[in-house]
């Protein structure tokens, strides 16, 4: 069995730590959501065949919103969310798409991701191709051979 390319999907990892400085729950809420919906949307308008998903975790040292997204509209799903002003956090947030490259992909979380306002530190990972020249596993997950890109 073959894998054609729109069956072998484009992932990515991205962790930020930042600090919103107090913003009110309700906007941080809004905001996070936003940039999930707006990753969702920019990967489709690149031309995505499939959201496999987009899901994240913001934890504070209080609370957490935990949100995902499937569907190519930017409708976010929202399991828990903030409910006290949001200081300093950090975020977990995976991206698994199929029918884009990672280079796309890459720029439309980055697009999404400077819209959060504050100190933030962006490290990424994800598809930029297995180093290993022995590996024969396109759908690699050895964190050995993978990039690692680093954003700050």
């Amino acid at each position: 069995m073959t894998q054609d390319a729109e069956f072998i999907p484009t992932l990515a990892v991205i962790e930020i730590v930042g600090d919103l400085g107090g913003m009110s729950a309700v906007e941080a809420n809004r905001l996070f959501s936003g940039v999930i919906s707006e990753i969702a949307v920019g990967c489709t308008s690149s031309g995505v065949g499939m959201i496999g998903h987009i899901k994240a975790n913001f934890t504070t040292y209080d609370g957490m919103l935990s949100v995902s997204c499937t569907t190519d509209d930017g409708k976010v799903r929202s399991r828990s969310e903030f409910g006290s002003p949001v200081k300093g956090y950090r975020s977990i947030m995976n991206v698994i798409v199929y029918g884009i490259g990672y280079s796309h992909m890459c720029t439309v979380i980055d697009s999404a991701v400077k819209k959060i306002p504050g100190k933030k530190k962006v490290t990424k990972t994800g598809d930029a191709g297995c180093t290993d020249p022995h590996c024969k596993d396109p759908n690699c997950t050895d964190p050995t051979h993978r990039t690692v890109i680093r954003l700050d």
